[in-house]
Parts: structure tokens; sequence; C-alpha cells
């Protein structure tokens, strides 16, 4: 594994859990914020994001959260590298990856966002 990867293999396949922040279940911000910990990045709270920022960036890259549109709200995933989105957002098929390209999401992304606090 080279220094810029991280490890995510014990993540995959996870199930959702409403308000999940692991280790046995995550919600997708839950997800989120497991990951950004290992990128070495702390996400606030979910409470708490109103008082933080986060700056939306044109292109993809690592570490990056992503909002996508869903059918009744909206959900979020975080870039893995820059074509590699990492998401959970139900039980059919728990925690996993998803290329940004893939039809079944590509015209649903709403933007890339960087957390700076």
């Amino acid at each position: 594994m080279s220094k810029n990867q991280i490890k995510i293999d014990d993540l995959r396949g996870k199930p959702y859990k409403q308000k999940g922040r692991g280790p046995d279940g995550f919600d997708c911000y839950g997800l989120c914020m497991e990951v950004s910990r290992r990128f070495g990045v702390e996400l606030p709270k979910l409470r708490d994001l109103l008082e933080c920022e986060f700056k939306s960036i044109e292109k993809p890259e690592r570490g990056a959260l992503v909002l996508i549109e869903a059918v009744d709200t909206r959900h979020v995933g975080i870039m893995l590298d820059k074509r590699t989105l990492f998401q959970i957002r139900d039980n059919k098929c728990g925690a996993h990856t998803i290329k940004i390209n893939d039809p079944r999401i590509k015209d649903r992304i709403i933007g890339y966002y960087k957390y700076v606090g």
C-alpha cells in the first residue's frame, strides 16, 4: 500500500445503520467521518456542520465529500481518489465503491467539497 492509500477493506460491506458511527454500522455521513479520519482529517459531528466551513471544489479529489441528489433526500460519500467514491446508502449492498462516471450517479452529483474547518 502506498503512503497515499488508506485501508478500507474492513469497512467494505458494513451495513447501513441510521445515525451509525461504527464500528458495526454506518449512515452515509458516519462512513465519511470514518474514512476522513483515516485520511487524517476529523470531520465535525453532524450537529456542528452549520458552524463549519466546507469549500466547494470543481473537480473530485482524494478525501473530498460528494453531495448527491437521492430520491427523497440528499446523500454524501467520500472520494478515495479522483474517480472512486466510497458510500453507503442502505442495506442492499452495504458500504461499497462506485466510479463517479457510473450512470447510476453521475447525473445526480451536486458537487464536491473539502472540509476546511
